[in-house]
């Protein structure tokens, strides 16, 4: 019994520490992520370097991976990206943090909107299981993105969000899809007609959010909807010229001055 509990022990040790990633190794990933992307990383804490607390290297991956496809537009206009171990130190504001997996905060204009992502234990990852991980740090960057824009150039973001919403066919449903993927985390999967995912389905912004990741996922290749779902295809487009800037003053006038 004795033995059994020890090689236990030691075998959750392993997989815990298993991957783990030094300060030098951790700063040298944030550092290249920082220097390609124009972009600031913030992951401080040392139980970040533990696969049992979540993988860093892996998650630093990601975003990396996902700002690849991005145009430097929207990476200029994007906050800090920092990456939490716990959304803890923020209960009156999300009481429910368990649950969240990353957020961009309205009242964090000073600090540029950062995009706040939770490195999630394997724990967390059981108990609280959600679907497309892999999706969060576009989504919340997309927030990022959306409400810097509008402190910048509300002008801009006024002819992003009148087209986005003329393309929009039918009225949003407010917190139920919201509700549906808390209680039925499957159904995150499922994306109604016109619509990037259900989630997306709730209003404006995580449409707008939803929408960006959709085009992103697919490469920017969405040519396929064009006839499948022309809503959505619209609204892609939408969405790309809006990462790129096309919506601001500038880069309009550009455009027109091509065109003549």
């Amino acid at each position: 019994m004795k033995k059994s509990l020890y090689l236990a022990l030691v075998t959750s040790i392993g997989l815990g520490l298993t991957g783990c990633i030094s300060t030098h190794a951790l700063n040298t990933k944030i550092q290249k992520i920082e220097q390609k992307h124009n972009v600031i990383v913030k992951a401080g804490n040392p139980l970040s370097r533990c696969c049992l607390f979540g993988d860093i290297s892996g998650l630093l991956d990601m975003i990396d991976k996902d700002l690849e496809k991005c145009p430097p537009y929207f990476k200029d206009h994007i906050g800090p990206v920092v990456i939490e171990e716990s959304f803890a130190d923020n209960l009156e504001i999300f009481p429910l943090s368990g649950f969240l997996r990353g957020y961009v905060y309205i009242n964090e204009k000073q600090q540029r909107f950062p995009v706040h992502i939770k490195n999630r234990s394997l724990i967390e990852k059981v108990l609280f299981f959600a679907p497309k991980d892999e999706d969060v740090f576009l989504h919340e960057a997309s927030h990022s993105f959306e409400f810097n824009v509008q402190a910048q150039s509300n002008a801009e973001w006024e002819r992003f969000y009148y087209a986005f919403n003329a393309a929009q066919t039918k009225a949003y449903d407010g917190i139920f899809p919201r509700l549906l993927f808390l209680s039925v985390p499957v159904a995150g999967y499922l994306r109604p007609a016109g619509m990037a995912s259900l989630y997306g389905a709730s209003n404006h912004l995580e449409d707008s959010a939803e929408t960006h990741c959709y085009l992103r996922k697919h490469n920017n290749n969405v040519e396929f909807l064009k006839k499948k779902d022309p809503v959505l295809y619209k609204k892609c487009r939408i969405a790309e010229k809006f990462v790129n800037g096309e919506y601001g003053t500038e880069r309009q006038n550009k455009l027109a001055k091509s065109k003549s």
